[in-house]
C-alpha cells in the first residue's frame, strides 16, 4: 500500500491550498462494496453508494461509498415559492467551489464529490406547470450532499482507494497525519469485518408467503387514462404523454437489503442507495439523464422496450421485430430529437451530433432502443445550466414537453417526488453525471413504493401500456421479494 502525497508534498500545498485530498490505495481482492459498507456500521448514517453495471456485464469499472458528509444544500418545497432556480442554483455553485480542494490522483472523480438528487416536481421551478396535488412526500424537491470521505472499488485495477480531504489549518503536519489516521481506521474496520448468517444467500424462500403489492390506480382506472391521453393526442395537444402509476408492498428487511437484492436481480448502469430523514432510495436505473465532462454534455435517450428472450439467438430476433416496429421507431425518433433540442439549447451552435442511432441495449429482463447525443456546452455554461436544459427527460414527460406535463398535472392523481427526476453527482472538477430516477423503491416506515409509466401516442394499445408499467415495476418488485426471502 502507498499514500499518494508524502508529509513534505503535503506541506508544500497547503501554502496554497486549503483542502487537500489525501489517499491511499490497496488490493481489493479479498473484500466487497457490500461488506464494506455493512463493516462500516453507523458511519454510513447519511452515506451513498454509487455504482454501475455495465450493459454487457454485471460489474461496471467503480463502485463508491461516499461518508461523512460536510455539508448539505436543500431546497424543501416548490408548493412555497419562496425560492427562484436561479439563485437557489447560484447558492448551489457557490457551496461547490468553497468544498473544492487539491486532488493529485489520475482519476479525480473517484476523491470527494457531491450527490443527490431533484425530483419531478421541481421542474416548476424553471416552468409554470400546474400544481394541482398537495405534497405529501417527505423528500425536499433538491438535495445534494457533499462528502468529503470515500472509499473508491475500481474492479478493473482490483484496487480500492481510501480517500478522506484535510482541512489544513496552521500546522499542516498534524493535519496530514490526521487525515492519515483515518484512512488506517477505516481500513482496519472495513478489513476486520466477518460474514454473518444474516448476509447468507438463501436458496429456499417461500414467495407466496410475502405480501402482495397494492397501487394507487387499478388496470381498469389505468386504462381509462391511457384512452384520455389518446384524446389529448387526438386533439393535437401533444404527440406523446408518458403516464405513471405507483405500486406499493410492505417490507420486512431493512432498505440495504432490498438494494443488495437489486445489485442481484436488476444490475442496471445507475445503482445508487441513499437516505433523507428515515427515507431510503434504492435503485436501478438504465438511463442516463446528462453527463456533462470537461464541456461536452451526452445524454441517453431510451424509448421503445421488448422483454428480453431466454437465449442469444431468441434476443437476437426479439431485437430485430423491436426495430421494425413503425411505433415504437417513430416514439424514439422523437425523443432523439427532443434530447437534441435540449442540449442544443446549452451548447455551441453546430456542435450537436448523434453519436449512436437506434441501438440496443440489453437490460437483465428487457432490452431498449437507444441513442446517444451530444453537444459542446457553451461557454457561459455550467453542468447545472446542462441538468437544467434536459430536464426532466423527454423519456419521462412526453413530447412536446411543456404540454405533456401539464397533462400529466391533470390525469395522474398525485405528484411524482423523485420518480422521473434525477439522481447526480458532481465531481470536484464541476463535472456532472446523472441518471433518471425510475426503477428504484423508495423505503419508508417499512413501506416500498415503486413508479412505473409508459410512453402513450395515438396508436397506443390501453391494455399493452397498461401492463408495460406492470413489467416495469416487476423488475423491483421482484427484487424486494428476493431481499425478503432469499438474502
Amino acid at each position: 500500500m502507498f499514500s499518494a502525497l508524502d508529509i513534505k508534498t503535503f506541506c508544500e500545498l497547503s501554502k496554497t491550498h486549503k483542502r487537500i485530498s489525501v489517499f491511499r490505495e490497496f488490493p481489493s481482492d479479498r473484500l466487497t462494496p457490500i461488506q464494506a459498507f455493512e463493516a462500516l456500521g453507523e458511519l454510513t448514517k447519511n452515506g451513498t453508494i454509487l455504482e454501475s453495471a455495465l450493459f454487457d456485464q454485471k460489474k461496471g469499472r467503480f463502485s463508491h461509498i461516499f461518508i461523512d458528509p460536510s455539508g448539505e444544500f436543500e431546497v424543501p418545497s416548490v408548493q412555497e415559492r419562496k425560492y427562484s432556480a436561479d439563485k437557489k442554483f447560484d447558492e448551489l455553485r457557490a457551496l461547490l467551489n468553497k468544498h473544492k480542494c487539491f486532488i493529485s490522483h489520475d482519476e479525480p472523480h473517484m476523491l470527494g464529490g457531491v450527490t443527490g438528487f431533484i425530483t419531478y416536481d421541481a421542474v416548476r421551478f424553471f416552468e409554470k406547470i400546474p400544481d394541482s396535488h398537495k405534497k405529501t412526500s417527505d423528500l425536499p424537491e433538491i438535495f445534494f450532499r457533499f462528502y468529503d470521505t470515500v472509499i473508491t472499488f475500481d474492479h478493473q485495477s482490483g484496487k480500492i482507494t481510501l480517500s478522506t480531504i484535510s482541512e489544513v489549518d496552521d500546522i499542516p503536519e498534524s493535519a496530514f497525519h490526521a487525515a492519515n489516521s483515518k484512512i488506517e481506521k477505516l481500513l482496519h474496520r472495513i478489513t476486520s469485518f466477518h460474514i454473518t448468517n444474516a448476509t447468507l444467500y438463501n436458496h429456499n424462500y417461500d414467495r407466496s408467503k410475502l405480501s402482495q403489492a397494492t397501487t394507487n390506480i387499478d388496470d381498469a382506472k389505468f386504462k381509462q387514462l391511457v384512452l384520455k391521453a389518446k384524446e389529448f393526442i387526438k386533439n393535437g395537444d401533444a404527440f406523446q404523454i408518458v403516464l405513471s402509476r405507483q405500486f406499493q408492498k410492505n417490507i420486512s428487511v431493512s432498505p440495504f437489503q432490498v438494494y443488495r437484492a437489486l445489485r442481484l436481480s436488476n444490475p442496471s448502469p445507475y445503482m445508487f442507495y441513499m437516505e433523507y430523514k428515515g427515507t431510503f432510495i434504492a435503485g436501478s436505473s438504465p438511463e442516463r439523464l446528462a453527463s456533462i465532462k470537461n464541456g461536452i454534455i451526452e445524454t441517453h435517450p431510451i424509448a421503445g422496450t421488448r422483454k428480453r428472450g431466454a437465449t442469444s439467438n431468441e434476443d437476437r430476433v426479439i431485437a430485430e421485430d423491436l426495430l421494425t416496429d413503425k411505433k415504437e421507431v417513430a416514439e424514439h425518433v422523437m425523443l432523439v430529437d427532443l434530447a437534441r433540442n435540449d442540449i442544443g439549447s446549452v451548447s455551441v451552435p453546430g456542435t450537436v451530433t448523434i453519436k449512436k442511432f437506434k441501438g440496443i441495449q440489453h437490460l437483465t429482463k428487457v432490452m431498449h432502443i437507444t441513442s446517444v447525443v451530444e453537444g459542446k456546452l457553451s461557454e457561459n455554461k455550467d453542468a447545472l445550466d446542462g441538468l437544467k436544459a434536459v430536464f426532466p427527460a423527454g423519456t419521462l414527460s412526453g413530447a412536446p414537453k411543456i404540454r405533456a406535463m401539464e397533462i400529466i398535472d391533470e390525469l395522474e392523481p398525485c405528484r411524482r417526488s423523485l420518480y422521473g427526476g434525477a439522481v447526480c453527482f458532481i465531481d470536484n472538477d464541476g463535472n456532472l453525471e446523472s441518471c433518471i430516477a425510475i426503477r428504484m423503491a423508495i423505503i419508508k416506515d417499512n413501506i416500498a413504493t415503486i413508479q412505473a409509466g409508459c410512453g402513450v401516442v395515438y396508436d397506443s394499445d390501453p391494455e399493452a401500456e397498461t401492463e408495460e408499467t406492470r413489467s416495469k415495476a416487476s423488475a423491483i418488485l421482484n427484487g424486494i421479494d428476493l431481499a425478503q426471502g432469499g438474502l
